[in-house]
């Protein structure tokens, strides 16, 4: 578990884990340095357990994909089960994933879960869905696959993501680029090409709420409150498309960094960040390069050429595309 100024939904989810059916064999948590109550909630919940719970506070913050592969090589278990600090456990998730690792012998196991707001009222989503989750053997679903909270990984295959793990390269691609892709995306396709078990069965309740790091929040709410959101989201302001760009070719040279001899998945993940790059170096011709309008449904025409040619990368959606369309008609800018 990872936790950062938590405790308004904290001690929910450590009450769900207390009263698990089948109780873990140790809690691990790292704390990023939580002003709130959290570190009390959490030693208390330490108090009353008849297993080890280790609480360990950061010294810098190293934000969730950091946060996460330090607590997860610190384990001493066979299975790591990701545990966020704000959603709820279902009595049997321990229970059910111990079968699931007994019948399997997987490398990855991956269940369901039920998405809730900020007040726990069930929303009638699926996250990951898996009867809608598009994986084949030449494109993994790197973006709708992939959620931590739903992931139970083995040891083995956090031991080898970290042997060349290098913490002062991971800092300064924070200090430059903000978090690097999450722990929960280079977990997935590390095991692309092992053996991964879908658990088809929402074992956590996932919460949505304002304080999110990396949730949407249009998936909480009635239909005139996600439209609102997404209206909101799209910014006809000031935005610097190269910014983004640079995020993901950095993104590559990350991977490139930290797993020198990468199996087949982390390859896979590469070609899909270049698709992405590429796509946000055309939206930034668009936007921020072109002086003329011609210049900029030139490139405005190239862009819908890529994004219909994508493979791997998720292609911008019918949102995206008005908003580029809108901004190529009627906006005056120079270049930058």
């Amino acid at each position: 578990m990872c936790t950062y100024n938590g405790d308004k939904y904290l001690p929910e989810q450590l009450e769900s884990i207390r009263c698990q059916t089948r109780q873990p064999f140790e809690l691990v948590v790292r704390d990023d340095g939580s002003t709130d109550g959290t570190l009390a909630m959490l030693q208390e919940f330490a108090r009353r357990c008849s297993y080890p719970v280790r609480i360990t506070v950061n010294d810098r913050n190293m934000h969730f994909t950091g946060n996460f592969m330090k607590a997860a090589s610190e384990c001493s278990g066979d299975c790591i089960v990701f545990c966020d600090q704000d959603d709820v456990w279902a009595s049997t998730k321990l229970e059910e994933i111990a079968e699931a690792a007994d019948a399997q012998c997987s490398d990855l196991y991956i269940h369901e879960g039920l998405v809730i707001d900020g007040r726990g009222v069930a929303t009638g989503l699926k996250i990951p869905d898996h009867a809608k989750v598009k994986a084949t053997l030449n494109v993994p679903p790197f973006g709708e696959g992939s959620k931590g909270f739903a992931m139970t990984v083995n040891k083995s295959v956090i031991d080898e993501m970290m042997e060349h793990w290098d913490w002062d390269y991971y800092f300064a691609f924070r200090t430059r680029f903000g978090s690097p892709l999450g722990h929960d995306q280079l977990i997935y396709a590390w095991c692309v090409s092992r053996k991964i078990a879908l658990i088809s069965k929402p074992l956590v309740r996932y919460r949505v709420h304002e304080s999110n790091v990396t949730a949407s929040q249009t998936l909480t709410g009635g239909w005139w409150t996600r439209l609102d959101r997404k209206v909101r989201s799209i910014q006809f302001g000031d935005f610097n498309y190269d910014r983004f760009a640079k995020k993901w070719e950095a993104e590559r040279a990350f991977l490139a960094h930290m797993f020198p001899n990468p199996p087949r998945g982390i390859r896979q993940l590469d070609s899909y960040l270049g698709e992405i790059s590429v796509l946000w170096r055309a939206r930034a011709d668009v936007h921020d390069h072109c002086a003329t309008r011609r210049q900029r449904w030139a490139a405005l025409r190239r862009l819908w050429q890529l994004n219909r040619s994508a493979v791997m990368a998720g292609s911008f959606g019918p949102a995206s595309l008005a908003k580029d369309f809108v901004l190529t008609l009627f906006s005056p800018r120079a270049p930058r």
